[in-house]
């Protein structure tokens, strides 16, 4: 039931004084507004011996990319925003295959803010996190929970994994409807790009809490945290002003006559325009029309919360907004600027999807006929406020284990995916589940990851199954939430190799008392080079005067437990067999063709992060485009690729729309950007073995003036052999010559600078295997890359005898890829 606002004589006479603005206002003017960039909130950090939730983002006026910010000092705000091909990033139409059945029926439309993102931070490039320096190898079972407690908002929010063609289900990772996750497990250095549906627009207050247990067993937590986003409406404003409440009871009140000549209208009707922009045909036209010509403020209320503030001028406004395919009840606060008008609250608008509606001042005057002299409390003067009684989704509290027994099962779907099923005896427990398919119980990596919650005794994953791990070891590690006590995980796996269409059994008992996390590899090397295989890194591009400079940002803690800015040349990416995927008849489009034939294996580096693949992604956050002409351009330049292989790299936006941003079957390298942007892309790969690239940025400056970075490069091992050959389980022996490691130096200017380069056009081609580029000029880069280049030949007779292996099956590649360097 609504709780309708009162107005109260006191409030009358505190706030008569207060003048009310004609500029719009709203609950969330004067915060920090999140919006159009890059941002995680909640994300999670350990200070002074606590948890804290926080909210990371770059604001436009201040350019440094990833600022913190007090989340009870921030609002998200999802509007409107499109891709540079036109289509809608603020709308998700539900898929024909009932994957969101639990949101509503197929074919519907609704707010959405995206995963992925395309010519446009807008409306919003929203996700989760936690801090590279979260102590989770202090935690039980590495397990820090991000904990989903209330929603106070007028519709459901559904937070979920980029849905595309061949996905099981929707990925469901937080949510409060029916059935939805309210726990999500933090990995240090998480981070999440997902997308985020919302039920209606309006005001949403979402409450987190985080909660882990130390290994000695005590439980953590962190205060609770309200995260704010206004979904839809206009954007608040940067400074802050007067409440509904204060501006309303400044206003001068109306009787029934005064109201009759006003003649205020709010009108709600089906987007009549032209259809200009990709999703304009889901808009209704919000109105308001004064008679009296009045200025003032209109408040717009969606089932009792903020929708958006309009600026009346002149007597009018108007608003186009996505209202969703539910009902919903509307109703209008009009409060005018000055005295000369009376203040109005509108009748309930019932609103229907398609349909018109319109309630107007009259209404008052024509109850009471027109008696001017009619009590002021006989108008309406009080609306419907649904704000500050938050819905519970979660309320863990701590509870010991009680029977330790847990039951693992499979059964095939009706559409040939297979489910997994986890039971414990203990209908209390709750937890979560990870683990996959493994191509043998000794493997470290699953080749189909699963990952899932448990609540109240019962956890289920759906995988997709197409009968390609008929032979494989399903296991599961199944985690106590930290408000779990005297437990720890245990592994189940199943008694028989998986089958397709096939049920499968296991069970096991949960370990009593507290236990530490199981210690993560450590990470290896390829001669002098470190090998990166799991985590997230980005290939970097800073500006200095006219000198650009590229890194990789590595926040994997593979070797540092920081952020760590390293040159190329220093590191190997390492592409494990968990990688491997089949080319899908989804991808059997000609454009897909870098992947290699349809059916067939190739590997895939998702752009949605799995924790146990490498996560590679460029970013130009820190470049100020203003001061460009053109865009910047990222070249992935190959050296050397393995016989008859080819690669590529593309962004998927689900339901068969992809965009391919190089492709090496048709000689284009280079990858565009037009605006600052942190992208993960998908990576593939058509066959294992040594892939080398010349990795540099170009753009021009605003002047003309040609600006690069130093070339340097790129090596990826694909393949659990390529890297047993790379690593060889072993250091070079002390007696060996050996390359330092490069250290951060500043990058020279390229004698002359390369120039942006023109996309070729998409033509069908020949697959030849790549060779150098004549361009850019060769590398000048450190003196240290240099003698790497120098010294390749020699190691291949002096390391020991497993390197002298590798360099025999590699030495080819490697001169190949090392002359570039040299000139040579």
């Amino acid at each position: 039931m609504a709780h309708l606002r009162t107005r109260f004589l006191a409030v009358l006479t505190t706030c008569a004084l207060l003048s009310p603005a004609v500029a719009a206002a709203g609950p969330d003017d004067g915060k920090k507004v999140a919006t159009g960039s890059h941002v995680d909130s909640p994300k999670a950090f350990w200070e002074n011996g606590q948890l804290v939730l926080k909210s990371e983002y770059r604001l436009k006026n201040h350019p440094e990319a990833g600022e913190l910010h007090s989340l009870a000092d921030t609002v998200a705000w999802v509007g409107k925003g499109w891709a540079k091909n036109g289509a809608s990033q603020y709308q998700f139409t539900l898929p024909a295959d009932g994957a969101f059945d639990f949101v509503g029926q197929p074919g519907q439309t609704f707010y959405n803010a995206p995963a992925t993102v395309n010519g446009s931070h807008f409306p919003i490039w929203l996700g989760f996190g936690a801090d590279l320096e979260l102590p989770t190898e202090n935690f039980r079972d590495g397990v820090t929970s991000l904990d989903l407690l209330s929603v106070d908002g007028p519709g459901e929010v559904e937070l979920y994994r980029h849905y595309h063609e061949d996905s099981p289900d929707a990925g469901r990772m937080l949510g409060t409807s029916a059935g939805a996750p309210s726990s999500y497990p933090l990995k240090a250095g998480s981070h999440t790009h997902n997308s985020t549906l919302f039920t209606k627009p309006g005001r949403y207050v979402l409450t987190y809490q985080l909660s882990a247990r130390t290994t000695a067993g005590t439980l953590l937590r962190s205060a609770p945290a309200q995260a704010v986003i206004q979904v839809g409406g206009t954007k608040p404003a940067d400074a802050p002003s007067p409440s509904l409440q204060e501006r309303f009871a400044a206003a001068r009140p109306g009787t029934a006559a005064s109201l009759n000549q006003a003649g205020y209208e709010f009108r709600v009707a089906p987007h009549a325009g032209a259809t200009t922009r990709d999703g304009d045909e889901h808009l209704s036209t919000l109105t308001f029309a004064a008679n009296n010509g009045a200025d003032g403020t209109l408040t717009v209320l969606i089932d009792g919360y903020h929708l958006t503030d309009l600026e009346v001028s002149g007597g009018h406004a108007e608003w186009e907004e996505m209202l969703g395919p539910l009902s919903s009840r509307l109703q209008a606060v009009f409060t005018p600027a000055g005295q000369e008008a009376a203040r109005w609250v509108s009748p309930v608008v019932e609103y229907q999807p398609g349909a018109q509606v319109a309630v107007d001042s009259r209404a008052a005057a024509d109850s009471h006929g027109g008696d001017a002299d009619v009590a002021t409390d006989a108008v309406l003067e009080t609306w419907e406020d649904n704000t500050g009684h938050p819905r519970v989704v979660s309320s863990p509290q701590e509870t010991t284990l009680g029977q330790p027994g847990v039951q693992v099962r499979t059964e095939p779907t009706a559409d040939g995916n297979t489910r997994v099923i986890v039971d414990t005896e203990d209908r209390n427990f709750r937890g979560f589940i990870e683990g996959g398919l493994y191509a043998s119980a000794q493997d470290t990596y699953a080749e189909e990851p699963i990952e899932g919650v448990i609540a109240d005794g019962h956890g289920e994953v759906v995988f997709a199954d197409g009968g390609d791990f008929d032979g494989y070891v399903l296991k599961t590690r199944i985690k106590p939430h930290p408000t779990i006590s005297g437990a720890s995980a245990t592994e189940i796996a199943l008694e028989q190799p998986h089958q397709q269409h096939t049920p499968g059994r296991g069970a096991g008992v949960l370990a009593v008392g507290a236990s530490a996390d199981s210690a993560e590899p450590g990470p290896e090397h390829c001669t002098d080079k470190t090998v990166l295989d799991r985590g997230h890194v980005d290939i970097t591009v800073t500006r200095e005067g006219n000198q650009l400079h590229t890194r990789l940002k590595d926040e994997t803690a593979l070797v540092d437990k920081k952020v760590v800015h390293r040159l190329l040349d220093s590191v190997v990416l390492g592409v494990h067999d968990n990688a491997r995927r089949k080319r899908t008849q989804h991808q059997a489009a000609k454009e897909f063709d870098f992947m290699g034939p349809v059916g067939e294996y190739f590997y895939l580096l998702p752009q949605v992060q799995n924790q146990d693949v490498i996560w590679p992604g460029y970013n130009t956050s820190q470049l100020d485009y203003s001061r460009l002409n053109g865009p910047v351009q990222l070249h992935l330049e190959p050296v050397h690729i393995p016989d008859g292989a080819s690669w590529g790299l593309y962004l998927s936006r689900g339901f068969d729309e992809a965009e391919v941003l190089a492709d090496s079957t048709i000689g284009d390298y280079t990858v565009d950007t037009t605006f600052a942007s942190h992208t993960h892309t998908g990576w593939a790969f058509s066959r294992p073995g040594l892939y080398a690239f010349r990795v540099y940025y170009t753009a021009i400056d605003a002047d003309g003036t040609a600006l690069a970075s130093a070339p340097q490069t790129m090596t990826v091992a694909v393949g659990d052999a390529a890297l047993g050959e790379c690593t060889g389980g072993a250091a070079p022996a002390d007696d060996a010559p050996t390359t330092p490691t490069p250290t951060p130096v500043p990058d020279p200017v390229p004698d002359p600078a390369p120039r942006p380069t023109p996309k070729p056009a998409p033509t069908p081609a020949p697959r030849p295997t790549p060779k150098p580029a004549p361009t850019p000029a060769p590398e000048t880069s450190s003196a240290a890359n240099i003698l790497w280049a120098l010294l390749v030949p020699l190691l291949g007779i002096t390391v020991l005898k497993a390197f002298a292996d590798f360099f025999a099956k590699n030495g080819g590649a490697i001169a190949k890829f090392g002359a570039p360097l040299t000139g040579r």
